[in-house]
């Protein structure tokens, strides 16, 4: 029987797979992704049991605190390398959008709704962001109208050279 050396056994052991209790932790991009759509279930959970004035204004503070932990440089870093994570930043203003609008705060809806817009191209989903109901109010407001052909003028142009 060859003898095998050291090395050769500490190789091998290393090489076996882990346990199957010995499961891996996520990424830090994972946990943010996992962080932020907690937050923003709590949230929609919260709104569903009681949306009054009071409910909505504190969905909005939780919901800014989110948006302000998204901006920060780490979790930055970390969704450039996730776009799950980077795009939850989309979402959460749209969540925003929606209550500020329930809150019959048009600037701070609109403002979230740019926000939006820089997050990257919405494609098809542009329509059917903008028509959810929680928007009605705003859909003759000048800034309302300007959103909507801003982010309908690729799809637009996409349509004009037939792709």
């Amino acid at each position: 029987m060859p003898r095998l050396s050291l090395a050769a056994l500490l190789c091998a052991c290393l090489a076996l797979p882990a346990g199957a209790d010995d499961r891996a932790a996520p990424s830090p991009a994972q946990a943010g992704y996992d962080y932020a759509q907690t937050v923003r279930n709590e949230v929609s959970t919260q709104l569903k049991d009681k949306s009054d004035r009071v409910a909505l204004e504190q969905a909005a503070q939780r919901l800014e605190g989110l948006v302000d932990w998204l901006d920060t440089p780490l979790t930055r870093d970390l969704g450039t390398g996730s776009r799950y994570l980077y795009f939850r930043g989309l979402d959460v203003q749209r969540d925003l959008a929606v209550v500020y609008a329930r809150l019959g705060q048009t600037d701070k809806a609109l403002d979230a709704l740019e926000t939006m817009g820089r997050y990257g191209w919405l494609g098809d989903a542009t329509e059917p962001i903008l028509a959810d109901e929680a928007f009605a109010a705003l859909r003759e407001e000048p800034r309302f109208q300007a959103i909507r052909a801003t982010w309908s003028t690729p799809l637009r142009m996409l349509k004009d050279f037939g792709a």
